[in-house]
């Protein structure tokens, strides 16, 4: 028999948690909790095993692991993530993945409630049946993504082996923490067979797994399939866990990296506590006080005074055996490491000695109750309230510790941040210096579970109801009721972006929106930010390339404060020179880390290739070193007075609120805003560019960056409904074309995938692969033949890919609107392009409707290569001369910024 314990918690404004827990026969603690906002279910499986699982020469097995179990299993043959797409697990929202850390693998997949019981079929399957699938063939081809996982995070990224050196130096030699998850290459290389079945069948079974489900669905009918599923599973071995293993320094260690990186950066770290320690909060709320925000001593005397690092941070990273807490900070260019250590030590040692002031732990406080009570927002995903259940679970042997988790935080005192800060912070330590080259259960009945379960029937998803009026400024207000979160996320969108400066001063708009939170004619940057921190909101500014963003998010208690606060921000900015200055430079310490990263180059050279240099589409929205460099102060104030109106904005609120009482706050605090926009951005089309080959050298890269990009039609193109679902097909989701062929049949990238990136005027069509070196020409013959093949018609779309496309786009898109944030993103982008609100309730319908047809038309008419470009970044000694072979036309040498080399 099961046994049942229903729990719930509320304290102070946590909402009740309401869940019921049990244990099956065979060991499975199964946790179920309801929510009704979406007609969706998360499903969320914690197996209690992670890299400090493993021995010294087999490591890496768990997070190998992870990959295998999405090859399939005895009845899920091979499809594992498609078959969720289908089921409408939304990858681009997080509806379907699995993570590794030091102490467990979790995997989780949020569908419509209609898709539960397939979801509970495939996961009981892969635990149970898993082997079955497990071939020689399909090891050695998850050991390839491994290994190109390893490339793309670590190898071919400034600073991107830091974690591991940090472990295996500041961790013994045979400690379960002193090998990086990932593992060892060598070790990833030599596993077997017979190694990958000893450690499934130790680890992966159902009394060392929690499975969570929550959301919408019928309770009694869900643990009939959890019985039904996962009963007649057997147990694995009993599992001894490992004890506390937490380890001291008793001398400095230091440690000199010399990597390709553009700015010196000092990590430090000291040995520390295991979660749920009784000094693990206050180590949280101590890295806090450090270095969490402009106020913080850290990031005020490093960053906004001396003005000698770039950006510093520090951390509590507690796990379950064993923790560290450590700070990193980057140096600006001329600040020696041992300055920055210097200065880090003299506020580390006057936290030791004085402790936190009233202020600061005010701040600290307000700041963990909304993170708190944000991570409740998410049914799923990441940090949402299944995982957080899962988690207690699993460490501490009940979830019922929601209270107890937010309440510990609350509790500490000042001098228990003193207190730690000297316990650990003023104990030997390990420093990292980064510097450039240059420098028992009964017998079931098993299920049929060669029978798929069928899609059933999801409730009806309603999309927000949006209310809306105008102030009598003719600011438009929309308001989405949301009431389950004491909370309001609110962000006033104006319309107005890069597409409105000249190429003279690039950057402008973006500077001029990030300048508007540095200080008001009545509040510097600091007073800004110590109020927002006092009440625990945040508020954040911003320009795009066509829109310029104030975003708010605060608990209810403190809205109008809030408001008021972000009105003066938006109506009343200082621009002040010692702030643009500060911002200045660390904008153009940013550039020096682009120009070291595939991403941000590849970002950058794209746009210049296909717009050009001098259209507001063609620069980046940062600007270039020379603009930002020659921006004045004046520019910004009539930058702002040009273009920030109430006529040229929209003001959204969604969360705890109606319209009524959010109108009566929303005019008392922005209602006298009363100007009037002038000029209007003026953005011309540019033609199809003919075919070219662009390449940027990059030499010892491991890895070479590929992308296959062309212009595309404007978000508001008849055929936009279209697009979505060719684009999933192509290369949208895990099973899109191009991650099929590159990724999953040949190995070459531990991810291929296309995006469409809409605009007002023109949009940009990208496919992309980062590859091992040694498959450069390999990868971009395939990556060229699967547009083609689609442009042609060569590879017809066929009726599986065009069902599963439409499944997995309607069936996800409610996870489009789980948290206030997304909610509020979309209405501003549904009202940003010009577009009805109503668009939101016809999706489904629009995407329902697609032909092949349609698809072939659209493939014709936007998916040939014949006016594409390539761009490769990589090492040219290694891969210039067979990129120049395929005779994608003209092969053009680009430096770091895209410009083009002489």
């Amino acid at each position: 028999m099961s046994q049942e314990t229903k729990a719930g918690t509320k304290v102070g404004t946590v909402p009740r948690i309401d869940f019921e827990t049990y244990r099956l026969p065979n060991g499975l603690q199964v946790i179920l909790h309801e929510d009704h906002k979406l007609p969706v279910a998360h499903v969320n499986l914690w197996y209690h095993v992670g890299s400090k699982n493993e021995q010294p020469g087999k490591t890496g097995f768990a997070h190998l692991f992870e990959h295998m179990m999405f090859e399939g299993s005895r009845n899920v043959k091979g499809e594992y993530v498609s078959l969720m797409e289908r089921a409408g697990a939304n990858i681009s929202q997080g509806g379907i993945n699995g993570t590794t850390n030091f102490d467990r693998t979790n995997y989780f997949e949020t569908v419509p409630t209609g898709s539960l019981e397939l979801v509970l079929w495939a996961e009981s399957d892969r635990m149970g049946y898993l082997l079955d699938a497990v071939t020689q063939e399909n090891l050695d081809n998850q050991r390839d993504v491994v290994k190109n996982e390893r490339r793309q995070s670590m190898d071919n990224v400034p600073y991107g082996a830091a974690v591991e050196i940090l472990f295996q130096n500041l961790f013994p030699k045979g400690h379960p923490y002193s090998w990086h998850i990932i593992g060892s290459m060598e070790d990833v290389s030599s596993a077997s067979l017979e190694d990958i079945h000893a450690f499934f069948k130790k680890f992966y079974a159902p009394n060392n797994c929690v499975l969570t489900i929550a959301g919408e669905f019928d309770r009694e009918a869900t643990k009939a399939l959890i019985e039904n599923y996962f009963a007649p599973l057997p147990p694995g071995p009993p599992l001894e866990r490992p004890e506390r293993y937490e380890v001291k320094l008793d001398t400095d260690r230091r440690v000199t990296v010399y990597d390709r990186v553009p700015q010196e950066r000092v990590y430090m770290a000291w040995p520390a506590v295991a979660f749920f320690e009784p000094d693990d909060a206050a180590l949280d709320l101590v890295s806090t006080v450090l270095a969490d925000g402009k106020n913080s001593r850290l990031y005020k005397r490093l960053v906004y005074d001396e003005q000698l690092a770039s950006d510093v941070s520090a951390f509590n990273y507690s796990l379950e055996i064993a923790g560290l807490v450590g700070i990193v900070a980057t140096a600006r260019p001329g600040t020696p490491l041992a300055k920055l250590e210097q200065l880090i030590d003299e506020e580390v040692r006057r936290l030791a000695k004085e402790g936190p002031t009233d202020d600061e732990m005010a701040r600290i406080k307000a700041g963990q109750e909304f993170d708190f009570l944000s991570g409740l927002e998410r049914i799923g995903g990441f940090g949402g309230k299944a995982d957080r259940l899962a988690m207690y679970q699993t460490f501490l042997g009940s979830p019922d510790f929601i209270e107890a988790d937010y309440q510990r935080y609350q509790d500490v005192q000042a001098k228990d941040i003193r207190k730690a800060t000297k316990r650990y912070l003023l104990k030997p330590r390990l420093v990292v210096s980064y510097l450039p080259e240059t420098s028992t259960t009964e017998d079931r009945d098993e299920p049929d579970r060669s029978k798929k379960p069928v899609l059933k029937e999801s409730p009806a998803f309603h999309v927000p109801e949006v209310a809306s009026t105008k102030l009598s400024n003719g600011l438009k207000l929309y308001v989405v009721e949301r009431r389950e979160i004491p909370k309001v996320a609110t962000a006033l969108v104006v319309k107005v972006g890069a597409t409105a400066e000249s190429f003279e001063r690039s950057g402008l708009a973006s500077m001029t929106a990030e300048m508007l939170e540095e200080g008001t004619t009545t509040r510097t940057s600091l007073q800004i930010e110590a109020e927002l921190d006092r009440m625990g909101s945040h508020l954040s500014t911003g320009g795009s390339r066509e829109w310029s963003v104030v975003s708010l998010d605060a608990l209810k208690r403190h809205l109008p404060d809030s408001l008021e606060l972000m009105a003066d921000v938006l109506l009343h900015p200082g621009f002040p020179g010692e702030e643009l200055e500060r911002c200045r430079k660390q904008r153009l310490d940013g550039f020096l880390q682009d120009r070291v990263s595939p991403g941000a180059i590849a970002g950058k050279a794209i746009r210049k290739a296909l717009f050009g240099k001098s259209h507001p589409y063609g620069w980046p929205i940062s600007g270039e070193e020379k603009s930002v460099e020659a921006m004045q102060r004046a520019e910004l104030e009539q930058f702002y007075l040009t273009h920030y109106a109430p006529s040229n904005a929209v003001l959204i609120m969604v969360g705890d609120i109606g319209l009524e009482e959010a109108e009566s706050l929303v005019e008392r605090s922005f209602g006298h805003w009363e100007v009037e926009a002038f000029g209007e951005a003026q953005v011309e089309k540019v033609a199809p560019p003919s075919r070219v080959t662009y390449f940027v050298d990059r030499p010892g890269s491991a890895q070479s960056e590929l992308r296959l990009a062309k212009l595309a039609p404007p978000r508001n193109t008849e055929d936009y409904y279209i697009l979505e679902v060719l684009n999933n097909i192509l290369g949208g989701g895990f099973s899109g074309r191009l991650n099929l062929n590159l990724r999953e049949d040949k190995g070459f990238t531990y991810g291929a995938s296309s995006s469409i990136r809409f605009a007002t005027l023109q949009s940009i069509l990208v496919g992309s692969a980062p590859v091992e070196s040694s498959v450069t020409k390999d990868a971009l013959e395939q990556l060229i033949a699967e547009f083609d093949a689609l442009a042609t018609w060569d590879r017809p779309v066929t009726d599986e890919e065009l069902a599963h496309a439409k499944e997995n786009l309607v069936r996800g898109f409610a996870q489009r609107y789980e948290t206030l944030a997304q909610v509020a993103g979309e209405v501003a982008e549904l009202d940003g392009y010009g577009l009805p609100l109503d668009e939101m309730s016809r999706y489904t319908d629009k995407i329902e409707s697609i032909t092949k047809e349609q698809l072939e038309a659209a493939a014709s008419k936007y998916l040939s290569t014949e006016d594409a470009i390539l761009l490769v970044i990589g090492d040219a000694e290694k891969v210039a001369a067979s990129v120049a072979s395929l005779e994608f036309g003209e092969l053009t040498r680009l430096d770091a910024d895209g410009e083009p080399i002489p």
